[in-house]
């Protein structure tokens, strides 16, 4: 789960069997950032932004690559189908 505060954007995780949600992990990322969608693929959590970016997200420290920057508006679930 993504949440935004302010500008701050964070990363959290929510236990499937309980629907709690943990403590943010706030992401390294440019001023704007938006996530549309993430997925999981090959080990590496992966998001598409508003602005068409496919972002690589580590989701121990919070940071994020830019691994295509003009993508188009796709979706995570889209580029790895």
């Amino acid at each position: 789960l993504v949440a935004r505060t302010g500008v701050a954007v964070s990363l959290h995780a929510v236990d499937l069997t309980t629907g709690a949600i943990g403590v943010g992990l706030p992401l390294t990322a440019p001023p704007g950032f938006h996530v549309d969608d993430m997925r999981f693929f090959g080990g590496t959590l992966y998001a598409t932004t508003r602005t068409g970016a496919l972002v690589a997200i580590d989701p121990t420290t919070g940071a994020t690559t830019v691994v295509v920057a003009n993508l188009g508006r796709a979706s995570a679930m889209e580029v790895f189908e």
